[in-house]
């Protein structure tokens, strides 16, 4: 039975302690560094009546995170290490510390972006299927073909040549030092499903 709720940090409670001084690591068995978007910082809108999925994680056994997510960050940026140097910082950097996993939220929102580009783009002219996700109804497939039939497999193919590099830059910055092999946990994402809710 789950006992122990995740413990957030972020990463000012390891760069400028409130009173002075860094959290207690030795009172957590599992400390984990956290990335990502807003599945691990907000939940939803209005964001002080929401939580986010960390918040929502208990364990057997007593673990921390210090979360460096923010909202609305797309993957690609979150391996920009000079738009995010405190994940880099505690990562592999100064404030750098053995962790036992790292907590990885990310592509959904290089995703939405992805699925924004319309098939007539802002100057009026067609934007090739390989470089959107969604058809034009005279492009769709044959009915047998399901939802598949409204998805551009060449635009799918750019997408996920674009998303499977920013994961390897994330591993390559773990290995980079102390956290080499350190296990990675991504979470993915559910199947929509309809319900009766306003």
């Amino acid at each position: 039975m789950a006992d122990y709720q995740l413990k957030l940090f972020s990463p000012n409670d390891v760069f400028n302690p409130p009173d002075g001084v860094i959290p207690r690591w030795d009172d957590f068995k599992t400390r984990f560094l956290a990335q990502g978007d807003s599945w691990f910082s907000i939940g939803a809108w209005p964001p002080w009546a929401t939580s986010n999925i960390l918040q929502q994680v208990s364990l057997r056994f007593a673990a921390c995170a210090i979360n460096c997510a923010y909202p609305g960050r797309r993957l690609s940026r979150m391996v920009d290490w000079k738009q995010d140097a405190a994940f880099q910082r505690l990562l592999n950097g100064k404030f750098a510390y053995p962790w036992d996993g790292i907590l990885l939220s990310g592509g959904g929102n290089d995703l939405i972006e992805a699925a924004a580009v319309l098939a007539i783009g802002p100057d009026g002219a067609p934007v090739p299927p390989d470089q959107r996700l969604l058809l034009n109804p005279n492009e769709w497939g044959p009915p047998g073909k399901g939802a598949a039939r409204y998805l551009s497999d060449a635009g799918w193919a750019t997408f996920a040549a674009h998303l499977a590099p920013q994961f390897d830059e994330v591993i390559a910055q773990r290995d980079a030092d102390i956290n080499k092999d350190v296990p990675l946990f991504c979470h993915t994402y559910a199947h929509l499903m309809p319900r009766n809710a306003p």
